[in-house]
C-alpha cells in the first residue's frame, strides 16, 4: 500500500526547488564616489536565461526584479551592465530619451560579473566616469534622434506656440 505522504514528495520537492533557484540581489551604484539614480542594472545569465532589471533610486540604490511577481536573479554567474541610456522610437528611428553617461566597460562592452547565490545577495558597484561612452552596437546605422527638451515638450503635447512665443513668425 502506497502511503500518502509518498504520492506528495515529488509535488514538495519539485515546489521546494523552484525557490532555491533565485537569490534575492539588492545594492548601491556610484560613479566617482556619488549615487547613481536613474541607472538601468541588468544582471545577465551566462547560460543564456532570461535576465533580471532594476533601475537606482535617487541614493544609487537598487533591488533587482526578475518579474512582477518574483523579485532577484537566477542562482549562478551573470554578466552586469549598468546604463543611463534610455531609447524611444523616433520619427524615422530611435529617439535618445536620455543620454548615455556611463562609459562603455560598464554596460555595451561589461567587464562587470556577479555570483547569485540562494538567499540574500548584495551587489554594490563603484564606477569611474572615466572611459569611453557609445551607443550600443545593435543600433545599427538607423537614424538616431536626440531629444532635447525644447522638442521634446513639442512631440507630447501637441500644442502650438503661443503669443509670446519666438517662433511666432506672425505680423501683428
Amino acid at each position: 500500500m502506497v502511503k500518502p505522504i509518498c504520492l506528495l514528495l515529488p509535488l514538495i520537492s519539485v515546489l521546494g526547488c523552484s525557490e532555491v533557484e533565485f537569490g534575492t540581489v539588492t545594492g548601491v551604484v556610484t560613479i566617482d564616489g556619488e549615487p547613481a539614480p536613474e541607472v538601468m542594472v541588468t544582471f545577465r545569465p551566462v547560460d543564456g536565461r532570461r535576465e533580471s532589471l532594476a533601475v537606482t533610486d535617487a541614493r544609487g540604490a537598487y533591488e533587482l526584479h526578475y518579474s512582477l511577481q518574483r523579485m532577484g536573479a537566477w542562482i549562478g554567474a551573470h554578466n552586469v551592465s549598468l546604463s543611463t541610456l534610455e531609447l524611444r522610437p523616433g520619427k524615422q528611428g530611435v529617439r535618445v530619451a536620455q543620454e548615455e553617461t556611463i562609459p562603455a566597460r560598464y554596460n555595451v562592452d561589461t567587464e562587470l560579473t556577479a555570483d547569485v547565490v540562494a538567499g540574500e545577495n548584495v551587489f554594490d558597484f563603484a564606477l569611474s566616469s572615466d572611459g569611453e561612452i557609445r551607443l550600443p552596437d545593435f543600433l545599427g546605422p538607423q537614424p538616431i534622434e536626440f531629444e532635447d527638451e525644447s522638442n521634446a515638450a513639442d512631440e507630447t503635447d501637441g500644442l502650438e506656440p503661443g503669443p509670446d512665443s519666438e517662433d511666432d513668425d506672425v505680423d501683428r
